[in-house]
């Protein structure tokens, strides 16, 4: 294992810089450790071989695209570099004689919204009356609330799990122009419960956020603004609300095991990619694992015939609230006992003002 110019085990570490050099040091976009991270593959852990299964992460275009944004000039050389890696990962594979025995899959593991504005989340809710903090420095007292941001969301910890302080946040937060979908620990108006979504656990906050996205283009003209934790942070880019632009990201898969000029109309995540790996490896878990094999992806040789259909479905919730309404939703592909999460959101909507009505006064010998 090598990440950052560290390895496991440490003794493996020696070896590479002997043959290449020390890591590169951190750089936007980061194309040169992400070289070094992908010649320590070909040129020192396949040396003897190619084994079974390798796994190569780049730090690109993570890395540059929360620097600058999707669609900037940085963004840019960081997927060419992408490129340029698994063309030498493709050439070390023929050189080899192995590349037609060789299934491939490119994965990122999220996608990628502009900031249109970050939100000072501290301020907003002690202008609330909520005493909220990003760490707690003494013993938590009774009504305080953690804040853990995440970017594109903030997960809410209120101490005790005190419900009249929860009930306190959702509605403040309902109330406010920055968020877009609200889970709670327990089901509340207008939220969606964490069980609803699994994600639910005795670690799990009281209150989860995702942050109000839009389709706007950002200044590359690339779409999907979105409001965030942090300030002095627009124009960058960040993850981790439910908007389309991230929860919708790559997977791209070609080998002797798989269909070739597909595109596949079933819904698929991250979690698949190991049960898939596992069935094409002829490898039966111990027990059973989370997600399911791509089936209807593979070639016919490998394909289960018996692929259940997806079912689509929108979960919405409402909470009429002094001056307006608060509405969210989420769209929901299931497929067999797997949920995927296609994009949420929500706004307030604020009640239009009440109409004075005009009277004429009858007069006498007058009809209305």
């Amino acid at each position: 294992m090598i990440f950052a110019g560290k390895t496991i085990s440490p003794s493996l570490l020696d070896s590479i810089v002997q043959a290449q050099g020390p890591a590169p040091l951190v750089a936007f976009p980061n194309t040169a450790q992400d070289a070094w991270t992908t010649k320590a593959l070909i040129d020192t852990l396949w040396k003897n071989e190619v084994p079974k299964l390798s796994v190569l992460w780049l730090s690109d275009p993570d890395y540059s695209q929360h620097d600058s944004a999707p669609g900037a000039p940085e963004a840019h050389a960081a997927l060419k570099s992408c490129d340029n890696n698994l063309a030498t990962v493709l050439a070390t594979l023929d050189a080899k004689g192995v590349r037609d025995k060789t299934d491939i899959f490119i994965v990122s593991d999220h996608g990628f919204s502009t900031i249109k504005n970050g939100i000072d989340m501290n301020a907003e809710l002690a202008k609330a009356g909520l005493d909220a903090s990003r760490e707690l420095s003494t013993t938590p007292k009774p009504g305080q609330i953690l804040m853990v941001g995440l970017g594109g969301s903030i997960a809410f910890y209120v101490v005790n799990h005190d419900p009249s302080v929860t009930t306190k946040l959702v509605k403040f937060l309902q109330k406010s122009k920055f968020a877009g979908v609200i889970l709670t620990r327990e089901k509340m108006n207008g939220t969606f419960a964490l069980d609803a979504l699994h994600v639910n656990s005795p670690s799990a906050p009281d209150v989860f956020m995702a942050f109000h996205w839009s389709d706007e283009p950002n200044q590359y003209g690339v779409p999907g603004l979105i409001l965030s934790d942090g300030t002095n942070n627009a124009g960058k880019g960040t993850h981790a609300s439910m908007s389309k632009y991230e929860l919708h990201n790559t997977l791209i898969a070609a080998g002797p095991d798989i269909r070739r000029q597909f595109i596949d109309p079933f819904p698929s995540g991250n979690i698949d990619v190991a049960p898939t790996i596992l069935a094409l490896l002829g490898i039966k878990p111990a027990q059973a694992v989370e997600g399911r094999v791509l089936s209807e992806a593979l070639s016919q040789r490998k394909k289960n015939p018996d692929v259940m259909k997806p079912v689509h479905a929108t979960l919405t919730a409402s909470v009429k609230l002094d001056g307006g309404t608060w509405r969210q939703h989420l769209h929901v592909t299931r497929i067999g006992n797997e949920v995927y999460f296609d994009e949420g959101n929500g706004c307030f909507n604020e009640a239009p003002p009440a109409t004075l009505r005009s009277h004429r006064v009858k007069k006498a010998g007058q009809t209305q």
